[in-house]
């Protein structure tokens, strides 16, 4: 083998291997992380924080998206000063909507999330426009909450970002750019079903 090709596939051997290495530490500092804050997962096959589609309002063309927290350990998100909300039946067979003030399940919030195109050719930006006031919600162990987002995004193949912090973490809000403490949960534009994305808008 000449010369150039050998070192050429060493390089190579050696980029696989840092990457592989760089891997299994990140996965070992997320292990870490959680258990010097004393959580655990509840579901060992899902990651720790993960977002899923639920569903899709053809009224509103908005995608409704399940934040979950899957740790024995509650996280904070944030949102707008609009109160959760959370559908309940009635006796009669209707529904109404009643405005939540406590940490519950299943819920649906004004969460703040950023976006960002495939490529990461720029850095994640704020999801819609958000008003003067910023508040925090928990998400507590095991439990989920719901939010809605745009289809416009998603027809734009962008993708979804939710950041938390876990409540033992810095005071304050969380910070939704660069700098703090910031952890991010992703849903992916490729996520979605793409009959959801071919949808009028």
């Amino acid at each position: 083998m000449p010369l150039v090709e050998y070192m050429e596939a060493m390089n190579r051997i050696k980029s696989f291997i840092i990457a592989i290495t760089v891997s299994l530490m990140l996965a070992s500092f997320a292990s870490d992380c959680l258990a010097q804050g004393g959580c655990s997962l509840l579901d060992k096959d899902r990651l720790a924080q993960f977002i899923t589609y639920k569903s899709f309002s053809e009224s509103s063309a908005e995608v409704e998206l399940r934040f979950t927290n899957n740790t024995t350990c509650p996280v904070t998100v944030q949102t707008d000063d609009r109160s959760p909300t959370q559908i309940v039946r009635q006796p009669n067979g209707g529904v109404k909507i009643e405005s939540v003030t406590e940490s519950r399940d299943g819920i649906t919030v004004p969460l703040h999330y950023l976006i960002q195109n495939k490529r990461g050719w720029r850095a994640p930006e704020t999801g819609y426009g958000w008003g003067d006031s910023v508040y925090t919600y928990d998400v507590l162990a095991g439990q989920s909450v719901l939010f809605l987002v745009t289809l416009k995004h998603f027809k734009n193949r962008l993708d979804i970002i939710v950041p938390f912090k876990y409540v033992w973490e810095s005071s304050g809000t969380i910070g939704m750019g660069i700098g703090g403490i910031n952890h991010h949960v992703y849903f992916l534009v490729e996520d979605l079903p793409e009959e959801i994305i071919e949808k009028r808008d």
